[in-house]
């Protein structure tokens, strides 16, 4: 977690709906990150964890927008 303090700092100042990675363990350590970046711990982050797959689906319409997207 150490390497990727400043990548989550990055991503959490962005506050992004969705994070993503083909592997699963990454995109649960890059939430895990972000989610201990938040500039502002008192409102938690809104950000969801989905595969880059069910993100095309989704900017497709062919998945609803919680389709395949864990929190």
């Amino acid at each position: 977690m150490k390497i990727g303090r400043p990548v989550f700092r990055q991503m959490a100042q962005s506050e992004p709906d969705y994070i993503s990675s083909d592997c699963p363990i990454a995109g649960r350590a890059i939430l895990q990150g972000v989610e201990q970046a938040d500039p502002d711990p008192d409102r938690p982050s809104h950000a969801r964890k989905a595969h880059p797959l069910t993100l095309l689906r989704i900017a497709y319409g062919l998945a609803p927008a919680d389709a395949g997207v864990t929190p």
